[in-house]
């Protein structure tokens, strides 16, 4: 069933998820103020309600997204509207970003490659900024933003001197970050398919130049809604109260300008590839049938006089031969056999 079937008809705010495919969700809850940094695994999601006491900063990190218990319980405690948790359950949702009196919400997609099978995959993301507690919420096993709680521990740059807006600030930045290096993969197979054509243009790398073209195509949509989230967020409507904050969040909407240029540059790029790859083709197509061309010129004269005289001849040694006939067969196989590994041989078949 399509993915538009499969939306049709649902309930609004509905979070069910299929039998199947139910995995329990692991939440870590971490606490950390200049001088302390405490991190533990909760057991019972349904004992964290939210915190009011400002002096410390408050992340629950949320790995799955296929325990529909764990997120409701969580957002009944922390007061979240049932069409925000259908967003996070829902990991074909585009970036968003919304705003209310007390909470923060951002979805993004977090781009993960695999290196041993070259694909792409984008996780989808959610947070939640409720005055000092901020919430993510992960798709997968893995916790992608386990360097940001390192960083947090190890008390490396401002993150500890800051509270959770800045938190927030952060996370969403190391999030976009990632696409630099997607960015920079991208342009390097662009480029490794230019030397390709360049160096063997008697092949058709069309292959080769459709999965760049359909790596672009995934990423085209998700990063320009995240250009229009961040763009919200940094909107002057809503308050921080550290006013810092909203000068990072600008950072965030240039870097993502920037990976937006960078993906419609190699847009360009794989079409000039793909252009390429067509002259090649056709270049070589050319060659080919010029050599036929030739071959069948010398022959047509041939085969013109053989018919006219149609070899009755008297003295035709092979007219008498018993194996005569079924050598004269055997040659023609012969002779076939062999033009067609000789044009095999030059990548014309």
């Amino acid at each position: 069933m399509g993915f538009f079937l499969r939306k049709a008809g649902k309930i609004p705010g509905d979070i069910e998820v299929e039998e199947a495919s139910r995995e329990p969700s692991t939440v870590e809850e971490t606490l950390y103020k200049p001088g302390h940094f405490e991190s533990t695994t909760v057991k019972d999601s349904s004992l964290l309600t939210p915190e009011t006491d400002t002096s410390a900063c408050r992340w629950i990190n949320i790995v799955g997204l296929r325990d529909a218990t764990t997120v409701e319980k969580l957002g009944h405690n922390f007061n979240m509207h049932p069409l925000t948790l259908e967003d996070m359950i829902n990991t074909d949702h585009l970036p968003k970003f919304e705003s209310s009196e007390n909470q923060l919400f951002f979805t993004m997609k977090f781009p993960y490659y695999h290196r041993n099978t070259d694909f792409l995959e984008l996780r989808h993301i959610s947070l939640v900024l409720s005055g000092v507690n901020l919430l993510s919420f992960q798709e997968g096993n893995e916790d992608l933003l386990a360097p940001i709680r390192e960083r947090i521990q190890k008390n490396q740059g401002r993150i500890r001197k800051r509270n959770t807006e800045y938190l927030l600030y952060a996370l969403v930045d190391y999030i976009v970050d990632q696409y630099f290096f997607i960015m920079d993969m991208i342009r390097d197979d662009i480029e490794k398919t230019e030397d390709l054509l360049m160096d063997e243009p008697d092949k058709n790398h069309i292959q080769k130049i459709h999965q760049i073209k359909k790596r672009i195509v995934y990423l085209r949509k998700y990063l320009t809604s995240l250009t229009k989230a961040v763009s919200g967020m940094q909107s002057s409507e809503i308050q921080f109260s550290d006013p810092q904050v909203k000068i990072y969040i600008r950072d965030i909407y240039d870097h993502a300008l920037h990976i937006n240029e960078a993906l419609v540059t190699s847009k360009d790029l794989q079409t000039t590839l793909l252009e390429m790859n067509m002259s090649n083709v056709n270049h070589s197509m050319n060659r080919v049938m010029k050599t036929l061309t030739v071959v069948a010129t010398i022959f047509i004269p041939l085969t013109f006089v053989v018919g006219i005289y149609g070899m009755n001849f008297q003295y035709m040694p092979e007219l008498t031969w018993q194996y005569g006939y079924p050598a004269v067969l055997s040659a023609m196989v012969v002779i076939a056999g062999v033009m067609l590994l000789w044009m095999r041989r030059k990548n014309w078949i």
